[in-house]
């Protein structure tokens, strides 16, 4: 995946932005140390991180002066982001980073940036992330070189990476929260129930948002509200993900035989105009279209702010603190979340049983669950 610079985002054409990260120490004195985590807010963490905010991890108090390095955004949940960190942290306990891991000396206490590097360059290309959309931002020239060492023939065509700065993730972020940036504060030190998504084989497809959005370009029907739906970015044709898949397994015929996965297919040909794609183009093409209808729908939304806006038609003193109160956290919800996190514990790609011989790393398991 080539890098590219990063162009400024269109306003409202972002999802909910849930990351991973790279953190390396600046201080000589730590040369060799990095620290992977989550956040829904990058440069507010990295300034948590070099002690100008509170709540910082600890870990990384040792680390400072420290910055961030890479990126790695375009979940569709946050339990989807709490699993890749949760294997970027513990590659050989996660069972679908062990194999790879293990063949290039990568293990849970390494720390070198290079083969966190490393680590994070198998992850994009291994199931189930090489089947999502993902984003990573390359934050300095150094972590462009150990990138493009790295990435050749490892991360997938679809993914998409980009040369950025912090204000070009800073514009992300803004985009993502909009008016509720204050209501994600907590994104790192509670656990807010920020999505109910899991790490499923539909793996962020797009729901069609309506009716009259046109026909499956493999089986003819309707593409109906509310059902998955993959597309092809060369022809604009869309299809039923169930029809996609069955498309692109029927192509592969034998080949289908080596493929990781029995339900998500690797690649095949649009059902338009036949241009071979990876099931994560395929994906990556519904959600640039559903990207672009957010933006068109920018304006008639901004109307409706500026209504409910100080002055406005509805405008409220009391609106804002109610909106507060209502996302802030209760304790049946930070429960929720707890039972969740551990719920993808059971799911095949992570190994119980090594984990439980791992316990001094399982306590810096995310947001300090258990």
């Amino acid at each position: 995946a080539a890098v590219m610079s990063a162009p400024p985002p269109p306003p409202g054409a972002h999802p909910p932005f849930f990351a991973c990260y790279l953190v390396v120490s600046l201080d000589p004195r730590r040369a060799g140390k990095s620290y992977v985590g989550f956040t829904a807010n990058p440069p507010r963490r990295l300034a948590q991180h070099n002690g100008a905010l509170a709540n910082g991890a600890k870990y990384t108090s040792s680390l400072r002066p420290c910055d961030m390095i890479f990126i790695v955004s375009g979940f569709t949940s946050k339990v989807q982001a709490l699993q890749f960190e949760w294997a970027w942290q513990h590659p050989v306990t996660a069972r679908a980073t062990r194999k790879s891991a293990l063949e290039r000396g990568v293990t849970n206490a390494s720390t070198s940036p290079a083969k966190k590097t490393q680590l994070m360059c198998l992850m994009l290309g291994l199931a189930p992330w090489k089947h999502m959309t993902l984003r990573v931002d390359v934050l300095s020239m150094h972590a462009r070189g150990m990138y493009d060492k790295y990435a050749s023939g490892v991360v997938p065509a679809h993914v998409d990476v980009r040369q950025s700065t912090m204000r070009d993730v800073k514009a992300l972020v803004d985009d993502a929260l909009g008016d509720d940036a204050e209501a994600h504060d907590y994104d790192e030190d509670a656990l807010n129930v920020a999505g109910d998504g899991e790490c499923t084989p539909s793996c962020g497809l797009s729901a069609s948002g309506q009716s009259g959005m046109g026909v499956c370009a493999s089986c003819g029907r309707e593409l109906a509200a509310g059902r998955a739906a993959v597309g092809c970015g060369a022809c604009g044709a869309r299809a039923h993900a169930a029809c996609m898949a069955r498309h692109f397994f029927t192509n592969a015929g034998e080949r289908a035989k080596t493929w990781s996965s029995k339900l998500i297919p690797e690649d095949g040909p649009c059902p338009s105009c036949s241009v071979a794609m990876s099931w994560g183009q395929a994906v990556a093409a519904a959600r640039a279209r559903r990207q672009r209808r957010g933006a068109e729908n920018v304006a008639p939304l901004a109307r409706v702010d500026e209504q409910c806006s100080p002055g406005g038609a509805h405008s409220s003193g009391n609106m804002s603190m109610a909106k507060k109160a209502k996302l802030t956290p209760s304790v049946s919800s930070v429960e929720k979340e707890r039972a969740r996190i551990r719920a993808w514990r059971d799911e095949e790609w992570f190994d119980a049983e090594a984990a439980r011989e791992d316990e001094d790393d399982e306590e810096e398991l995310v947001l300090s669950v258990v």
